[in-house]
């Protein structure tokens, strides 16, 4: 399998360890075409990869993303075997499934809204994550919630929220900021 070495799709991967299968991404293949997908249950990262023959579906451990990575220092693309291991660039081997084991990765096309594609969508929204993310944090929160008018090119308008998923806290329910939107070329 190559992916794209700053692609790491192993940090959408559940924390948690009673959530056994959602720990590591999945190697999904289907008609001779790799997907890496990983969820936590709250977000999912879909990465399309280039897959070998010797290649075969399931679990990748983050270990082993993270040493391919290392392996591709000066490469723009990481390189890994998928077989019964996972076979390092330099030829080491090291175990596949980490911490996901004999677990069944969750059906992941299921809750895919129809195919991810421009046309599914009537509303488009550009932003910067990271300056999202700083934002977040300058507001005293973690989760925000988005506020666009359809059609109007002005600023998206960013509230903080108080939610019990994944503990987000807020220091102040009161604040309020603006992201400038991206421009899609």
């Amino acid at each position: 399998m190559k992916l794209h070495k700053q692609c790491k799709v192993e940090l959408a991967a559940s924390k948690d360890a009673t959530r056994q299968a959602i720990t590591e991404p999945f190697l999904s293949i289907e008609n001779g075409k790799g997907t890496l997908v990983s969820t936590n249950g709250h977000s999912m990262a879909i990465v399309p990869v280039e897959i070998e023959p010797e290649d075969c579906q399931g679990y990748v451990s983050a270990a082993a993303l993270i040493a391919a990575r290392k392996q591709a220092k000066r490469a723009s693309e990481l390189q890994i075997g998928l077989n019964g291991c996972a076979k390092l660039f330099d030829g080491s081997t090291m175990p596949r499934d980490g911490e996901a084991g004999n677990s069944t990765f969750p059906n992941w096309k299921q809750v895919l809204p129809g195919e991810i594609s421009d046309s599914a969508y009537t509303v488009e929204i550009a932003f910067d994550a990271k300056l999202l993310w700083e934002l977040a944090q300058a507001m005293g929160t973690q989760g925000v919630r988005l506020v666009a008018r359809a059609g109007n090119d002005g600023a998206i308008k960013v509230f903080p929220i108080k939610s019990s998923v994944g503990g987000i806290t807020c220091a102040n329910i009161d604040a309020k900021g603006l992201l400038m939107p991206v421009r899609v070329k």
